[in-house]
């Protein structure tokens, strides 16, 4: 999907949002995975090659500065991600079986799960 560049918060990259995990920050300043990119607000960006640094006081600096607030970030964002990315793509794969896509690779919601799919192979890469 071609579209507008996104800059990962860490690195500073400009990659498409294909290339790129979603996260979002809730009313009450947590961050969360969106990996449907469906939760409002700006979104923040990251690069799955950029990978998780291991002070979790970087990371929790980049989000607070790329979402202009403070922000609170799990102890396991890593786990969580790749959670919430696992069942995002089991959910998609589940309305692309119930829809009868399986033959389909060019429909949209297709489409969408290889995306989906894909991001999670380069998630599982940095876990």
């Amino acid at each position: 999907m071609l579209g507008p560049a996104r800059r990962c918060i860490l690195s500073g990259e400009r990659l498409q949002p294909d290339e790129l995990i979603r996260f979002a920050v809730t009313a009450s300043g947590d961050v969360v995975p969106d990996p449907g990119r469906l939760l409002g607000g700006r979104g923040l960006w990251l690069a799955p090659q950029a990978g998780w640094p291991a002070d979790a006081a970087v990371l929790r600096k980049a989000f607070a500065r790329a979402a202009r607030r403070g922000v609170k970030l799990p102890a396991d964002l890593p786990a969580v991600t790749l959670a919430a990315h696992e069942a995002h793509c089991a959910e998609l794969a589940r309305r692309v079986a119930r829809a009868g896509l399986q033959r389909r690779p060019e429909a949209p919601l297709c489409r969408r799960l290889q995306r989906d799919l894909a991001c999670l192979a380069r998630l599982r890469g940095q876990a």
